[in-house]
């Protein structure tokens, strides 16, 4: 069962609009890929989380909650223009919060059900034009246990957003329990952001910025060829799966000890691990991996919620003779360096990079690796308990994205893949590849790169076994010879 927390908004209205205002070249970008692409690369940007509340919950200071953290986020009520180029914040919502009656259902009934709820709205495309960016989901599942299911679209709400927005959520609940007040940070507006942007052109910062990026490719633009199970479609897809793996917490805490005596951050470290890792399965010592950067951070506008990320296409190569520890202390610098130059869009790098185009293929940046760690900080809800989670994509806009996420010591590895290029099992594989060379850093630090392993025990005795047996084909041959 299922009914509707109606809330008094009305999109139609033409006064409910503010002014227009120029789209970023962030959310162009988007808007471009989606044009091309079609639907399925829209859905690729849909965002779906939740968070599994524990104890007595009220339902209703929950969606009046949801419903004041739009009128709070002025980007979470944007409408955009036909064309994308123009952008307006609406005085009003169109959302309606959904709320969802399971506490009926035996445990397998009520996972088939929430799964197909969530297949819907990982599935169901925003219409840009009307408003709809964002959309609540309160689902029952006992007396107990609530579920709060939050979709948004990528282009008004990037990683750092959704935590901003769990934790203005958990603060009106917790104020409407408490009937007090509630303690919000000072709030930062997407108009500032697009100030700051366009400030930095004016004073020259941008032009600076994007030097830094057309000298770091201009001698050279690696192509990062990864090996697939299939043959790659002549035309770019976007279908896609997720695979997800624990890291033991041993393993998290060596990775982020290994980083601090190296002088390096726990991101940086991990992230040169991904590098070296990339090398073992492509052969290449040249690559280029993409980084997800927050504009929030680099413009220091940290409680803003927009779409204000950008991947950095960091560069490297790798000398395989040299030990992890010593690459890690390489890459500092140059990580220091893009992060210094991240206020920048990968499609003025494109546009301008002598590039043989394939419309089977990703420019640049096919590969990218992403942190988000610590996203539920500063979450809490009186009298709750909870536990977040968040969903698959069934659409991609790269051929590999792998997202680190974890509070504390925890630590996961999300892979989300293009299943016409991969295959699942190999997919897990490649997974289990990365925590043994994660493994093989901590325990085995005076190794080069080269000497570093990356093959299970059962990979392992099968490489033995093909070698054993090209051996005894070998000397057949020469004993017929």
């Amino acid at each position: 069962m299922s009914n509707f927390i109606q809330v008094d908004y009305n999109p139609f209205e033409e006064e409910n609009t503010s002014r227009y205002f120029d789209t970023t070249e962030e959310q162009r970008e988007i808007y471009t890929s989606i044009k091309i692409g079609g639907e399925n690369a829209s859905l690729a940007y849909n965002e779906c989380v939740s968070l599994r509340l524990s104890g007595n919950c009220n339902l209703q200071a929950l969606a009046d909650a949801c419903k004041k953290t739009i009128e709070r986020h002025a980007s979470l009520r944007s409408i955009f223009t036909e064309d994308g180029m123009q952008f307006s914040f609406a005085d009003n919502v169109t959302t309606s919060i959904k709320i969802v009656d399971l506490k009926n259902l035996q445990s397998t009934d009520f996972k088939n059900q929430f799964d197909a709820i969530i297949s819907t709205e990982v599935q169901t495309p925003f219409n840009l034009q009307s408003g709809n960016v964002i959309r609540f989901h309160i689902i029952l599942q006992s007396p107990t246990e609530t579920i709060l299911v939050i979709t948004a679209h990528h282009i008004v709400c990037d990683g750092w957003s959704i935590g901003i927005i769990m934790q203005d959520i958990s603060k009106f609940y917790s104020a409407a329990i408490d009937n007090k007040k509630p303690e919000l940070e000072k709030l930062n507006s997407f108009e500032d952001y697009i100030h700051h942007q366009q400030n930095r052109k004016a004073n020259g910062d941008h032009s600076h910025t994007e030097k830094f990026w057309f000298d770091l490719f201009a001698s050279h633009t690696p192509v990062v060829d990864m090996p697939v199970d299939n043959p790659r479609p002549a035309i770019r897809t976007f279908n896609a799966a997720r695979a997800d793996v624990t890291i033991p917490e041993e393993t998290a805490k060596g990775i982020k000890q290994f980083g601090a005596k190296s002088g390096s951050s726990y991101v940086n470290t991990l992230f040169a691990a991904f590098e070296v890792f990339l090398n073992k399965i492509t052969r290449q010592t040249d690559l280029v991996v993409g980084l997800p950067a927050a504009g929030q951070s680099a413009s220091g506008m940290y409680q803003l919620v927009g779409h204000c990320v950008n991947i950095l296409p960091i560069k490297t190569t790798i000398d395989e003779k040299i030990t992890f520890a010593d690459y890690l202390k390489q890459r500092r610098n140059a990580m220091f360096d893009a992060l210094d130059n991240q206020e920048f869009t990968m499609g003025s790098l494109l546009a301008r990079l002598p590039l043989q185009r394939d419309p089977g293929r990703i420019p640049l940046v096919p590969v990218v690796f992403n942190v988000d760690l610590g996203l539920t900080t500063g979450v809490e809800f009186k009298g709750l308990t909870y536990k977040f989670e968040s969903y698959p994509r069934k659409f991609e806009n790269f051929e590999m994205f792998v997202n680190a996420t974890g509070m504390g010591d925890a630590l996961n590895f999300e892979c989300t893949y293009n299943t016409d290029l991969f295959n699942a099992d190999v997919i897990q594989l490649r997974l289990q590849e990365f925590l043994t060379l994660l493994n093989e850093i901590i325990n085995h630090p005076t190794k080069k790169l080269f000497e570093l392993n990356i093959l299970g025990a059962e990979e392992n005795r099968m490489n033995e076994w093909n070698s054993s047996l090209w051996s005894m084909i070998k000397q057949n041959r020469l004993m017929h010879w």
